[in-house]
């Protein structure tokens, strides 16, 4: 007889709702009930169960629903439909998500490890024995559970703009396609004018360090890099210029961030046939609206 796995998961789930407790998973994946399935399966309908039923969300540790449940959720937060103006605190909601699953996890996985390090609450570790935790016990952590974790983070950063994109009329896989490949950026934009030029866009989360200047490198022009940057520190005028020399037309950010960059750089313009000569770094509250212009033009808006 097939296992009827909502009727085993809702009474589990239900009561961590009414008791506002977080089960660990293994709770879930060592049920007597479920004990002729493996536990990658039992991971399976279990996602699927949160994501049909996203009032359960935040009671399994370290297990998120899919991304279109996300987005459901992060729209119930905001109170509205994701777009241009909200996206960057439809951002900062999915981060929190994502963040109370993940923090029960590291957690326990940290009391575990650690175990003999703790002193009155406290950790006590030498340097040496703290590398070792992380080269070893936690690398191989981030590498699988964590590492989950981490992806959900990345690939909603991307479906938020995607789906900004599609508030303003553009459609998936004819005016813009999510790729991921080493050339071709995270998303590329198809344009319909001239020679029909692609661009590629490089997104990035909250710290653009190396990783954005090192990402851009390896995209094919033209581009532009965005993400929701939060430390405007980050963007200072030899920054700006490394971007610059590798060939990327713009770099969109939070305007909150944007308008606390030095006045110098925030007026830096870019001598890019796809940027108009514009100023390099823009709203990402922009980039939808500026995607389309693009999409009909072949080249972004003046800005």
């Amino acid at each position: 007889m097939p296992i009827d796995y909502p009727a085993i998961f809702e009474p589990i789930l239900k009561n961590a709702l009414a008791s506002r407790t977080t089960l660990p998973l293994h709770t879930i994946l060592t049920n007597p009930a479920l004990s002729s399935v493996t536990g990658k399966t039992i991971k399976s309908h279990l996602k699927r169960f949160i994501s049909n039923k996203t009032q359960y969300v935040g009671t399994v540790e370290g297990l998120l629903p899919d991304d279109d449940a996300l987005i459901e959720i992060i729209e119930h937060k905001i109170g509205s439909p994701i777009n241009s103006d909200n996206v960057v605190d439809a951002n900062h909601h999915c981060a929190e998500i994502v963040k109370s699953a993940a923090e029960p996890v590291l957690k326990t996985f940290v009391l575990e490890k650690l175990s003999k390090n703790f002193a009155g609450g406290s950790l006590q570790i030498s340097v040496e024995d703290l590398i070792g935790f992380l080269l070893d016990d936690y690398d191989a952590f981030s590498r699988g559970v964590g590492n989950g974790l981490v992806s959900t983070a990345g690939r909603m950063n991307e479906k938020l703009l995607m789906v900004c994109l599609e508030n303003v009329g553009l459609v998936k896989k004819k005016n813009f396609t999510k790729t991921g490949t080493k050339s071709d950026a995270d998303i590329v934009i198809h344009s319909t004018a001239g020679s029909k030029p692609r661009l590629g866009v490089e997104v990035k989360s909250y710290h653009a360090r190396e990783r954005l200047l090192r990402g851009l490198k390896d995209v094919t022009r033209p581009k532009v890099g965005a993400g929701y940057f939060v430390d405007e520190k980050e963007f200072n005028e030899s920054r700006a210029s490394a971007l610059i020399q590798a060939g990327t037309a713009s770099v969109y950010l939070p305007n909150a961030t944007l308008v606390k960059i030095d006045k110098k750089v925030q007026d830096m313009i870019v001598y890019d046939a796809v940027a108009a000569n514009s100023k390099f770094f823009r709203p990402i509250e922009n980039f939808a609206n500026d995607m389309k212009f693009f999409c009909a033009n072949g080249k972004l808006p003046k800005f």
